[in-house]
């Protein structure tokens, strides 16, 4: 990649990161009517190929991404340009963060510092998958603390908690469903930090269309996944 152009892309990234309008925290409704509760979608390890396009404010920048999800939580992601040029290597596992290698975008401030909190929005900890991490008993999910509904004053969801003190409002749709599934990420003051919408559910329950929005930077991030293969057990170790 030249110099103009990699500057370009640092100049965008300062727009990025320069922050955006704060969201109003949302508010527990216990005192409403009781909502059906639904067992989280909850997939298993795969490597995917997928079309990654990060929006910034006018900006858009396009990659293909080869991604690998582990079903203990550890999900790495690769991107590339279409000239097959790296741009990152990385990976999540909880709040931990690893770069495999680095690449000319090491250059731009808090781009990979981003991605890897997508991926964990999107995949890992404190996504709607994350749910079910480690909560799995003689094949049945156990729910790991009660789900409490909650409210922006207008809508009105379930949230279940993620990530220590995070918690993930969805709504309800039942496991394969190949309808869309919202899900808003609230921060410990319930403040909403980011909605993420997946849709076109495969028969093995991965979702090939993925859009988050990001509230605090109002940066958008649409995956679509156009290969998925399904790891075995042995196969399924974290990446290294």
């Amino acid at each position: 990649m030249n110099a103009p152009r990699v500057k370009r892309w640092a100049a965008i990234a300062a727009v990025l990161f320069a922050g955006g309008c704060a969201s109003r925290a949302w508010r527990f409704a216990d005192d409403g009517p009781p909502l059906a509760e639904r067992d989280p979608p909850i997939l298993t390890s795969h490597r995917a190929v997928e079309r990654v396009t990060l929006r910034v404010r006018g900006h858009e920048m396009e990659f293909v991404g080869y991604r690998r999800y582990d079903a203990s939580s550890v999900v790495r992601e690769q991107l590339v340009l279409e000239s097959g040029i790296s741009v990152l290597d990385v990976a999540v596992h909880g709040d931990e963060n690893r770069r495999n290698s680095g690449s000319v975008f090491e250059a731009i401030p808090d781009f990979a510092e981003t991605v890897m909190e997508d991926l964990r929005r999107i995949w890992g900890s404190r996504s709607v998958f994350a749910i079910g991490f480690g909560d799995m008993f003689g094949g049945a999910y156990v729910r790991p603390r009660p789900a409490r509904p909650v409210t922006d004053g207008t809508q009105r969801m379930l949230a279940l908690p993620v990530d220590r003190e995070w918690r993930l409002a969805f709504d309800q749709r039942p496991y394969k469903s190949r309808d869309p599934l919202h899900a808003v990420l609230l921060d410990p003051r319930l403040v909403p930090e980011a909605t993420i919408d997946y849709s076109d559910f495969d028969e093995d329950g991965v979702p090939r269309e993925i859009h988050l929005v990001d509230l605090r930077d109002g940066h958008t991030l649409d995956v679509e996944v156009e290969e998925v293969v399904l790891l075995p057990a042995k196969d399924a170790a974290p990446a290294k």
